[in-house]
């Protein structure tokens, strides 16, 4: 292909990057649920509470954004998970390059400081695959489209 189309640039999918910080996340959560005393905690952290803590504030109730605040204030790692998602998933919203470069300076400080370990591999692989997400951010082009039809494709066929 680079010899074909030498000036074809690789674009990472913002749905597959999404999807590894979430499971990451995903993983930190099961880690901190094993580790909880409090039977708060354990109950917020229980997957069936997961929307809580992955959905963005403004679309919480009242009482679901009090559980996630004293949740928050008890435990530290979840915040500062939470904050890396989602300081993430707005990096990716952005529309310039040195927008997105100006962000992910930022953001790799946030995961230094966390020292979250998981969140620590996902940065390393972040960096590795840096200039293919640079080209989405340029690009803005994703597989929606041609996964949404293969799948419909495959229902079909069963």
């Amino acid at each position: 292909i680079r010899e074909t189309l030498p000036n074809a640039k690789i674009c990472v999918d913002r749905f597959h990057l999404t999807q590894s910080i979430n499971r990451c996340f995903d993983q930190l959560r099961q880690q901190e649920l094993k580790n909880a005393n409090d039977q708060f905690t354990q109950g917020m952290l229980a997957p069936s509470r997961r929307f809580i803590l992955t959905e963005r504030d403004k679309k919480l109730v009242g009482t679901e954004k009090k559980l996630l605040e004293k949740l928050r204030n008890l435990n530290h790692n979840i915040h500062s998970g939470m904050l890396i998602v989602e300081y993430f998933h707005q990096m990716l919203d952005k529309k310039t390059l040195q927008s997105f470069r100006a962000s992910l300076t930022n953001w790799y400080l946030l995961v230094r400081e966390s020292k979250i370990p998981i969140f620590t591999r996902f940065a390393k692989l972040v960096r590795r695959y840096r200039q293919n997400i640079e080209a989405y951010i340029v690009t803005r082009l994703t597989t929606a489209v041609s996964e949404g039809l293969n799948t419909k494709i495959k229902t079909l066929k069963r």
